[in-house]
């Protein structure tokens, strides 16, 4: 997903030293997440990385053996890595519109075992937002899969830090997105949300129905269609959100057109 990539409340996991499994909240899954690409990035194997974190309702440390199954270790540094770069006439995420006419760039790496990573930036008229992403996918016949991580944070008071885990499948022209996680939510409570969107898409056409849910509501429907041009990616989508995600209190529809193009880096 070279352009801004795009689950379980709980996961159970087990240490030899510990007498059962233990349940990891998803802000923890979270720091999980953030130490393991560090050490991938740091040529560390992922299967014999220790981790330690507070748990808040016990008040002390406690140190697991996450067997994370990303088959990612030294090898991993063969990949390929990639840029892209360009410019959208408004960013609207998930039927949430963002800014007015807005820059963006990002860098990714992609492994031949289905590991990815990398990360995205957008201007968003008060300061920039800046994602960071990593995650395995692969496909068995006509089916996709993939699993990842996102994170979003903010370099201003525009938003506060969003952190989620990621789902997808497909089939065919079919897919299915699923996501759930936190917002920090500046000086408030956490807030819990979790994402969900199909798509269709055919020959470059693509339509798009997404719902937000728990602590967060709203709907959207997107069409749109994109193509490629002497090197550089075109698009236009139109995109109808509803009255609780629209900055105007009622249903909104927005012609969004974009450019951009991508790098090889070898």
């Amino acid at each position: 997903m070279g352009q801004k990539r795009m689950l379980l409340r709980t996961m159970t996991v087990r240490e030899s030293s510990l007498p059962g499994p233990v349940t990891v909240q998803l802000p923890d899954l979270f720091r999980l997440a953030r130490i393991v690409l560090c050490n991938i990035s740091r040529g560390k194997s992922a299967l014999t990385t220790q981790f330690t974190w507070e748990d808040r309702n016990m008040g002390r440390s406690r140190y697991l053996l996450v067997a994370l199954a990303l088959g990612a270790s030294q090898s991993a540094v063969a990949g390929d890595f990639s840029a892209n770069a360009g410019m959208m006439s408004d960013y609207i995420f998930r039927g949430v519109k963002q800014s007015d006419a807005s820059a963006y760039a990002g860098l990714d790496y992609e492994h031949e075992s289905g590991f990815y990573a990398g990360t995205w930036g957008a201007d968003v008229g008060q300061g920039i937002e800046y994602d960071l992403y990593a995650g395995f996918g692969g496909s068995v016949g006509d089916f996709s899969y993939g699993i990842g991580y996102t994170g979003y944070f903010y370099t201003d008071d525009f938003d506060d830090t969003y952190q989620e885990i990621n789902l997808t499948g497909g089939y065919g022209m079919f897919s299915l997105e699923y996501s759930v996680g936190t917002y920090d939510n500046f000086d408030g409570p956490d807030l819990d949300y979790s994402f969900i969107a199909g798509t269709v898409e055919y020959e470059g056409f693509y339509g798009t129905y997404g719902t937000w849910s728990q602590d967060f509501d709203g709907d959207y429907f997107e069409l749109g269609y994109g193509t490629e041009l002497s090197g550089f990616d075109f698009g236009v989508a139109a995109v109808v959100s509803d009255s609780d995600l629209s900055s105007t209190g009622s249903s909104e529809t927005s012609l969004v057109f974009s450019i951009g193009k991508t790098f090889d880096l070898r």
